[in-house]
């Protein structure tokens, strides 16, 4: 192996960590975790990130399907629902997760 190419490995490890880290703005699909369609995917803005790495929990904007994702009194029947520190779950997609990828 070139010495060279042995160099560039980690930046090029560190640059594929870094452009897989979560950034606020980025737009996600969030996993209902309760409500009429637990399950069911909806859009998202991540507004807070809780580190830098992947696996980093994020806080969310999610926009709803308003009252016909949630009873009138629920907070998500505005069309908005705020999502505290979500894990990101691109394989599984459990409900109460995000991923990037629809």
């Amino acid at each position: 192996m070139n010495t060279d190419e042995t160099k560039q490995e980690p930046s090029k490890k560190a640059a594929v960590t870094k452009a897989l880290a979560p950034k606020v703005g980025d737009q996600v699909i969030y996993v209902l975790p309760d409500g009429s369609y637990p399950g069911d995917e909806r859009p998202a803005v991540i507004v807070r990130v809780w580190g830098d790495k992947p696996d980093s929990l994020v806080n969310l904007q999610v926009f709803t399907d308003s009252v016909n994702d949630y009873i009138t009194a629920h907070p998500g029947a505005s069309g908005l629902l705020w999502a505290t520190s979500v894990h990101n779950d691109e394989s599984e997609k459990k409900p109460g997760t995000y991923h990037r990828s629809a």
